[in-house]
């Protein structure tokens, strides 16, 4: 069988996503898997949306398995996301294409780019723009300028084909066959407002559902999943990151220094910075402005943030991913899953007692994550904390549809 993976965030799960998808299956793939991050994603907050529902939405439109990406990945920095995904993916133990949307560029493209991480005289401006201050994506985009031809260096400029190439690095690093399919982004650019033909990007949708502006998101998401982030919306079962700021400074100005130590992107110094910043700020805002500089970037800050409320560790972000934890499939996905365990790949858990039980330290992240993203939502609910932590497994739910 041909398996074409992805990796992704669905946050929310919309008609670009779906329009991935068709390309995908147009292209001959017979399986699509996607990784996607659990209750918290890389922009370093919850998700929108649990990560059950984001999973189902998924496979109601195309994706036939999604796994869940552990949480100490996705708070680590961009290379950690990938790094983390495509341990996963090569845990799996069958041969796979990525698929992953980009501004531009070819295949040869990004893997040429991705070999620039390794070229000497990048390597070593690269260790020069970084003492300069220079923030790790603008110190790679100058030092790739200096020494390789323009369509490779323009990767390192755009926020998805950067991404596209971290992807290939991981993919050269771990030895893996070279098979990719850029696809050529379809409508609004990352993070753009307002929407192009129907497809509108997720930070705006996003903003929309949070500021009550529904009709936008109606048109920009499939229609069979329109009315569920209807009912959603009714019923408040969506975050609210603000709800969050205050229980972030109290971690931050209380946490032991080695413990801020520990978080990802924390070094050179900055665990104190940041716990001494974070006792003289207000509010998540003003802290923000206190520590951002060149070489943190509020994205960095961010991850570091969302980090604390794991109490994700550096350490795990650097391991191989060390089991499949499935998130939702369908008949196709668990022939997938069949596969997966016929060839002796990774761990598979359904079961959150069981996967806590086999590795407590990835558990324990994974259950803090989960009663974190329930303290963001704007409605309390426990049905996100019974479904991640207690009895609830996607094979439960599908023996209960045939029924």
């Amino acid at each position: 069988m041909e398996v074409a993976a992805i990796i992704a965030e669905y946050n929310p799960f919309h008609s670009g996503h779906q329009y991935q998808i068709q390309r995908i299956r147009e292209a001959g793939f017979d399986v699509v898997v996607a990784v996607m991050s659990g209750n918290f994603v890389q922009r370093g907050e919850a998700a929108i949306f649990s990560k059950w529902l984001r999973a189902t939405a998924a496979v109601s439109c195309g994706v036939d398995l999604v796994l869940e990406l552990p949480a100490p990945y996705v708070l680590s920095s961009a290379e950690g996301f990938s790094f983390g995904a495509l341990s996963l993916l090569k845990g799996m133990g069958v041969p796979f294409t990525l698929c992953f949307g980009t501004e531009r560029g070819e295949a040869e493209d990004f893997f040429a780019a991705a070999k620039g991480f390794s070229d000497p005289n990048v390597k070593e401006l690269f260790g020069q723009k970084q003492k300069e201050g220079k923030s790790y994506p603008r110190a790679w985009f100058e030092s790739a300028k200096a020494f390789l031809p323009e369509s490779v260096w323009r990767l390192f400029t755009l926020p998805n084909s950067l991404l596209g190439v971290l992807y290939c690095k991981q993919i050269l690093d771990m030895e893996l066959p070279q098979r990719i399919f850029p696809l050529q982004r379809k409508g609004v650019l990352h993070h753009q407002a307002g929407e192009v033909g129907g497809i509108a990007s997720a930070s705006f949708l996003r903003w929309c559902f949070r500021t009550g502006d529904f009709s936008v998101v109606s048109r920009c998401v499939p229609e069979n999943t329109a009315e569920r982030y209807r009912q959603i919306a009714e019923e408040g079962i969506f975050t609210d990151p603000s709800l969050l700021e205050k229980t972030i400074l109290y971690l931050l100005s209380t946490m032991p220094l080695d413990a801020l130590l520990r978080l990802p992107g924390v070094s050179e110094g900055l665990e104190h910075k940041i716990r001494g910043d974070a006792r003289q700020s207000r509010s998540l805002l003003e802290l923000e402005q206190k520590l951002k500089s060149k070489r943190y970037p509020l994205s960095r800050l961010r991850r570091i943030f969302g980090a604390a409320l794991v109490g994700a560790d550096k350490a795990l972000s650097v391991v191989p991913a060390p089991y499949i934890r499935v998130l939702d499939m369908n008949e196709t996905g668990q022939k997938l899953l069949k596969e997966i365990k016929r060839r002796k790949g990774l761990p598979v858990y359904h079961s959150f007692s069981e996967l806590k039980r086999d590795f407590p330290s990835f558990g324990e992240k994974e259950e803090q994550a989960t009663r974190a993203f329930s303290l963001a939502l704007r409605t309390p609910s426990l049905e996100t904390e019974y479904k991640d932590l207690h009895r609830y497994t996607v094979k439960q739910r599908l023996m209960e549809e045939k029924l």
